[in-house]
């Protein structure tokens, strides 16, 4: 939905990579998964 703002658009895509689907065993898991998701970020999304 393009009516939605940057932050909106990303935890969108978030939830369809890391959380729609997915069942983590532990809590540590799903850690995991989210830092592996943000990771790249953090190269691009630099000031």
């Amino acid at each position: 939905m393009s009516h939605r703002n940057l932050i909106e658009r990303l935890w969108g895509f978030f939830k369809r990579k890391v959380i729609y689907g997915i069942y983590y065993e532990t809590f540590a898991e799903f850690k995991r998964a989210a830092l592996d998701f943000s990771t790249p970020l953090g190269a691009i999304m630099t000031f």
